[in-house]
This record gives C-alpha cells, structure tokens and sequence, in this order.
C-alpha cells in the first residue's frame, strides 16, 4: 500500500547501497497490541487492553496472551522472567545469528535514536576490533540485524499517533540513514521489519548482543534478561 492509504498496515520499500528493495513494515493501527502499555500498566487504556488480549480470540496463542495467562506479579509489575522463558520456549526460531541486534524504534516516537544506535554500533564494532586484534589499515565486517518497525498506537480516544504520509516519509528517511551509516561502518546488514511483534520482541531478547534506542548503555548480553526486557517494554 502507498503511505496515502495505509489503513491498518502497509508495506515501505526503501533502498541504499548494497541493500535494495527492502519492505519496511507499517503498522498504522496498533490501538490495542501495545507491548509496552499494556505489560507496563500504564496509559489510559491499558485495563482494557489487557482484558482484550486475554480473552479474544484474535490474540490467541501471541506472546501477551501467554504472558497475561502466567504472570503472578503485581498488575503493573513487570515479570521479566515469564517474557524470556516465553521468549525461549514459542519464539526459539528467531534467534539471531548475527553479531550484533539493532533496535530501532521508529513511527510515532518523537524521539531521535538515529545518532545513539549508531554510536553504540561504533563501540560495538571497536570493541570487537580489540578482540580480534583488528588494527590498521585491515578491515573487519561484522554481521549486524536491524529490527525495525514503524508503530503507531492510534486510537479514538486518545486522538493522536495517526500515520500521515509526512510521518511515514520521515520514519523511510531515518531507517535510510541508518543503513547509510551501517555500510560505511562496514557491517554486513539484514533488515526485519515483521508484521509479527512477537516475533521482532523476542528477536531481540534473544539476541547476544544489542543496541537499543534510547538506551542507556552502549551493548547489552541476553544473559540480562530483566534490563533487556524491561527496556524493550518502555519503548
């Protein structure tokens, strides 16, 4: 669909460089299956949400109803551990087997994390550098997925985070300089963009090392499930 008539989801495509025709994924209404909200408790609607997730049959067998299913915390606590075993046990396949994961959170956010998960990469990159005793003039390339989506938690009654062409445009131009970057850092790039949550979430709580938008610290192990998760929820 073209960014003039997304209605629930639509499809980008986006080149540069070496990397060509890329789907980027668009989720013009992402009202209810708000992965931070609702595992959070927190916005205006995230009781009813819940109770959504919980008992339509449309959720069936997704990660929140599986989580909402188990956890025994607190409603507004956060159960890392049920996430990550959830994480390991349904969505196993989507392990990464790159070296690094990227986060990029983009659509509605007004945030920019363009020039964070690229600083983060650098460190990375360095630091593997160092490992393996790269220096000079010799270059090394380093496997790197970005997970990115362009989310939109619209609503009607909070009556904001619609897609507009404009907004869409602007979220193509961020995962294109971000890519730009990436290549002249020399990774060696795969782009997921899914329709599937689930799947782009536990991409990154399984991966080995990541970089996170917004994040706080410039790489992060899988073996923290707890501050991995956590962060990915307060996206």
């Amino acid at each position: 669909g073209s960014v003039r008539d997304c209605g629930e989801a639509c499809e980008e495509t986006i080149s540069s460089g070496s990397l060509q025709n890329i789907s980027l994924y668009v989720a013009a209404n992402q009202s209810v299956y708000r992965i931070g909200d609702v595992v959070k408790g927190q916005g205006g609607r995230w009781k009813e949400d819940r109770a959504t997730i919980l008992h339509s049959p449309k959720f069936n067998n997704t990660l929140l109803q599986r989580y909402f299913q188990l956890k025994t915390t607190k409603e507004t606590t956060v159960d890392t551990k049920v996430l990550g075993r959830l994480c390991r046990h349904y969505w196993g396949y989507c392990t990464p087997g790159e070296d690094l994961v990227m986060h990029h959170r983009n659509g509605d956010n007004i945030h920019d994390s363009e020039e964070w998960l690229l600083q983060c990469a650098t460190q990375f990159k360095a630091r593997q550098d160092r490992l393996h005793n790269v220096s000079g003039s010799r270059q090394r390339s380093y496997s790197l997925r970005l997970v990115t989506v362009q989310h939109y938690g619209a609503n009607a009654l909070n009556g904001k985070y619609f897609p507009t062409p404009e907004s869409i445009e602007k979220g193509n131009r961020k995962t294109l300089k971000i890519l730009h970057e990436l290549e002249d850092l020399n990774f060696s790039i795969t782009v997921q963009s899914s329709s599937d949550p689930d799947e782009d979430f536990c991409t990154v709580v399984l991966a080995h090392d990541v970089c996170l938008s917004h994040g706080t610290i410039p790489h992060c192990s899988s073996l923290y499930f707890a501050p991995l998760i956590l962060h990915m929820v307060s996206l």
